[in-house]
């Protein structure tokens, strides 16, 4: 009798062990962001960049052919509190346009957006459409 309750309580402390790991593990996140950047315009975009406050260097993505698209994840490292994420470029007067990916996060957040690159005019002005998730 003594030996079934030993082995009952031994397997609900592993089951106990296991149902512990597999929740931490399943709800460790890695902090970080995965964006996704679409061209469809007619051109090759180049020069933009991605930054945030606190970086300590901003990203600047490689050239995307028309019809391209070019994925990264974002992963901040710097001790921030309060945030936001951003990507720029200079139009053709060398005026420096910005758009907001993600207005609002904090260390430990993550998420992922689509930043579709609609039309550029003819002073690089770039129409896009950002769409984003974020989760804490």
């Amino acid at each position: 009798m003594k030996r079934i309750l030993y082995e009952k309580g031994f397997a609900l402390v592993v089951l106990f062990i296991f149902i512990v790991i597999a929740v931490v593990y399943i709800d460790i996140e890695p902090a970080g962001f995965d964006l996704t950047i679409k061209n469809d315009t007619a051109e090759e975009i180049t020069d933009l960049y991605i930054t945030y406050n606190e970086m300590t260097e901003e990203i600047n993505i490689p050239p995307i052919a028309p019809g391209g698209e070019y994925k990264l994840t974002v992963r901040p490292t710097e001790e921030f509190g309060e945030n936001s994420m951003t990507m720029y470029y200079l139009d053709t007067a060398g005026i420096k346009r910005e758009e907001t990916i993600f207005g609002y996060f904090e260390e430990g957040y993550y998420g992922e957006a689509t930043i579709i690159l609609n039309t550029i005019d003819q002073q690089g002005v770039i129409q896009m459409t950002i769409s984003e998730k974020m989760f804490d």
